[in-house]
C-alpha cells in the first residue's frame, strides 16, 4: 500500500519517488564534483550525509563540463556512500576533466 510520496528535483535531474512502510524514509539529494580524470582516472568516493538503512539506489546525470561527452558511472553503492566517474566514450581522447554533478 502506497503510504508516502517525495518529488524532488536538482538541476535538470527529477524524480517522483513513491514509499510503502516497508521501505525507509530516508532520502539524500546533493552535488559532487568528480575526480579531474584528466590527472587522475580512478573514482571519486562519495561519503552520505547520513547512513541509510538498506542499499539506496543512486541516480546521477552528467553536467555539460568539459571538452569532450562524458557520462557517468557509479559502483560500489553501498549503506554509506558510493564511487563515481565521469568516462567518455570511445573515440573519444579518454580521461575526462572534473564534473560537478547531482545525484539523488
Amino acid at each position: 500500500m502506497l503510504k508516502y510520496k517525495y518529488y524532488t528535483c536538482i538541476g535538470g535531474l527529477c524524480a517522483l519517488l513513491l514509499s510503502t512502510d516497508a521501505f525507509a524514509r530516508h532520502i539524500e539529494a546533493n552535488q559532487v564534483t568528480t575526480i579531474d580524470a584528466n590527472a587522475t582516472p580512478v573514482f571519486t568516493s562519495v561519503t552520505f550525509l547520513e547512513p541509510f538503512d538498506t542499499v539506496p539506489i543512486v541516480v546521477s546525470t552528467p553536467s555539460t563540463e568539459g571538452d569532450d561527452p562524458a557520462d557517468l558511472r557509479i559502483r560500489n553503492v553501498t549503506t554509506t556512500g558510493f564511487e563515481i566517474a565521469a568516462i567518455e566514450p570511445p573515440g573519444e581522447d579518454g580521461p575526462h576533466s572534473s564534473m560537478t554533478i547531482d545525484y539523488i
